[in-house]
């Protein structure tokens, strides 16, 4: 089993089936759900546990990992309100940073700037 998978199964082991017999974007579409559930409900353990995850498979050198935490993850973390507005507490600043340009594409500049002012970086 591959170290993504494995990893993934532990923080989320309800969905061993679909962890096993799909790729890494669905994993990171299970995650993206249960981290908005997690924020909903204030779960601070289970968010630090999928915020671990999703910059783990961000870091890798195989694209399949970054490039899934990147656009099934973080990109669509600014849609929910709750995952918004905590976003700059749980995303480290150098994955912003990277993901940036992403979120423009995909954002108004009012909404890519609210995330800029959390940093306060630009």
């Amino acid at each position: 089993m591959s170290v993504w998978r494995h990893k993934a199964l532990e923080i989320m082991p309800r969905f061993k089936r679909e962890i096993e017999d799909n790729d890494i974007y669905t994993a990171f579409m299970l995650l993206l759900s249960e981290t908005q559930e997690a924020h909903d409900n204030d779960n601070k353990l289970q968010l630090r546990k999928y915020y671990d995850y999703a910059e783990w498979c961000f870091r890798q050198n195989d694209k399949n990992l970054w490039n899934a935490a990147g656009v099934v993850f973080y990109e669509h973390l600014l849609d929910h309100s709750k995952t918004l507005k905590e976003f700059a507490k749980w995303v480290k600043k150098d994955i912003y940073i990277k993901i940036r340009p992403l979120l423009e594409k995909r954002y108004n500049s009012q909404l890519v700037n609210q995330i800029d002012r959390q940093y306060t970086i630009f």
